[in-house]
């Protein structure tokens, strides 16, 4: 509970820093968040499913110049895989976490009047709070604080924000050794994820 203090904490204090009078916009989003772990990813031994999870939160556009904005926000993302055996003699695992994402976007953009298309970098810390493994596993045993770095683009129109992004985890998932070889992959992996989110902005 004190990380997702803190998570909440850094977001707040990154609002501090906004300038005044329609330079910041607040808003909600949402969208979905499809799951790779790096080292499931195409490993021939087993099948790797995909799981569409979803996000959702609060976001504050600050605008720094006239093509420089700066975006903190505070998600909540669910993202699982389910990985089998190729041989079919293992069960299928399941691989679930819940998480409370602090992202940070960065972005550069061209005010087009009615439209502003921008680019993206986006340093983000990760805060697993709940999960769910199956095969015996306790997802209480994963790193807890992951960190790591998206790229992508977007655009504001109207009051509407569409945004496009690949998040790679610097961090790895982390846990117990086993003797299980999926569970093996499984926690030496980084997370990685594609998200399509759409904000509404006031």
């Amino acid at each position: 509970m004190r990380k997702i203090f803190f998570a909440i904490l850094l977001f707040v204090a990154a609002l501090v820093i906004l300038p005044q009078k329609g330079a910041a916009q607040f808003r909600v989003k949402g969208g979905i968040y499809v799951p790779q772990f790096s080292k499931l990813k195409d490993y021939r031994d087993f099948k790797v499913k995909q799981n569409i999870g979803y996000q959702a939160g609060v976001a504050y556009q600050i605008n720094i110049l006239p093509v420089f904005t700066i975006q903190p926000e505070l998600l909540f993302i669910q993202r699982d895989v389910e990985v089998s055996d190729r041989s079919g003699v293992e069960d299928t695992q399941k691989y679930q976490q819940k998480l409370i994402q602090v992202p940070v976007s960065i972005q550069y953009s061209i005010n087009l009047l009615m439209a502003r298309p921008y680019i993206q970098a986006v340093p983000y810390v990760n805060y697993l709070f709940d999960g769910k493994l199956t095969g015996g596993h306790n997802w209480k045993d994963s790193n807890k604080l992951t960190y790591g770095i998206g790229l992508g683009a977007g655009i504001d129109v109207w009051h509407l924000q569409l945004n496009i992004r690949y998040n790679l985890d610097i961090s790895k998932v982390g846990g117990k050794q086993s003797n299980d070889p999926i569970y093996e992959r499984y926690r030496v992996s980084k997370g990685k994820a594609y998200e399509v989110s759409l904000a509404y902005y006031f």
